[in-house]
């Protein structure tokens, strides 16, 4: 099949990839064509240059949906709320990073040599726009916290070992446990419109000057460890509880967590790939298929109309969404 030519032959390539992918990772999708040539088992092969430069079908997907990765990374950087994350990944022998950015209606996955700053700021850009969610890993420390969300449930993980230790630690971590569960059971409310945002946003206030005192708390007279994160988060306040103040944020990273389990479960089962080019699919057909799925739109029919348009040599159709949102002008 790899002597095939068309848009078609090279469009089933890479969506047998992307079926995989899905199958894989979520348990549906998972019917193939019977060839079985384009299992990536034992490293990610490279795949589909019919999508990249009209010629044949090759594991090659350099050029065909760049430009339109890259148009859809700038529409990601400019919305108004945004989930990130990361997860290491195996290209030959060295480990690299799959970073990703989540917003309604396109994601953004993007593998690069670094997990720290330099990722995160390559990834969203700089000057930062409008709000970020976030675990509490010390590569986005950099971003404003009036402009960031932490994790939640990330945080829940900390408190609860903190409360499985002794003495002040334990009285801080089950403290700061029912303040979480508190936390939860009004934005739900509020969520499902049960409780006038307005009413949970004072609900919230005691809350938080409470968090505030165990933090403090925790900063004088916890352990060691647990004072310097009490410490970190007391500096980031703020970025406890953007949710309260912006609507569409949520107190969770679950819009970036849930989709970058799709690239863990890949991952494991192709023990990553065998070189760069390897890489920028993988990155690729990430984007593209889950930013397809977001928008209800079919992937079969995309990559055909890539590589129609590469064969054509015509501008490659567009992964935005076609009722697009106003970029966000900070």
């Amino acid at each position: 099949m790899c002597g095939v030519r068309g848009e078609h032959a090279s469009a089933v390539a890479s969506d047998d990839v992307a079926r995989e992918f899905w199958a894989t990772s979520t348990g549906d999708g998972g019917v193939f064509d019977g060839t079985g040539w384009c299992q990536p088992t034992g490293g990610t092969r490279n795949s589909g240059d019919g999508v990249s430069n009209g010629g044949e079908c090759r594991w090659d997907w350099g050029v065909g949906t760049g430009g339109e990765c890259g148009i859809s990374c700038t529409y990601v950087q400019r919305q108004p709320v945004r989930n990130v994350d990361e997860t290491s990944w195996r290209e030959k022998t060295k480990r690299v990073w799959v970073w990703i950015s989540v917003t309604p209606v396109v994601t953004i996955f993007r593998l690069l040599q670094t997990r720290g700053a330099a990722g995160a700021k390559a990834l969203l850009g700089e000057p930062v726009w409008g709000r970020i969610g976030t675990d509490h890993y010390a590569g986005y420390h950099w971003i404003d916290p009036c402009q960031r969300q932490l994790c939640w449930a990330h945080l829940k993980r900390e408190f609860l070992a903190w409360s499985e230790r002794a003495g002040e630690t334990a009285r801080i971590g089950r403290a700061l446990l029912e303040v979480e569960k508190q936390l939860f059971a009004l934005w739900y409310r509020a969520r499902d419109g049960t409780v006038a945002w307005a009413d949970f946003q004072v609900a919230l206030l005691p809350l938080m000057a409470r968090v505030r005192t165990l933090l403090q708390d925790g900063m004088a007279g916890a352990d060691a460890k647990t004072q310097g994160t009490c410490r970190n988060l007391w500096q980031r306040e703020a970025a406890l509880w953007t949710f309260v103040w912006e609507s569409e944020v949520e107190p969770t990273n679950n819009r970036a967590e849930r989709p970058l389990r799709r690239a863990v479960l890949w991952r494991r089962r192709s023990f990553g790939t065998q070189s760069a080019v390897g890489s920028q699919f993988v990155a690729r057909i990430l984007t593209v298929v889950t930013t397809l799925r977001q928008q209800h739109r079919d992937v079969l029919d995309y990559l055909t109309a890539v590589c129609t348009a590469a064969i054509r040599r015509e501008s490659t159709p567009s992964l935005l969404p076609l009722t697009s949102p106003l970029l966000s002008t900070r």
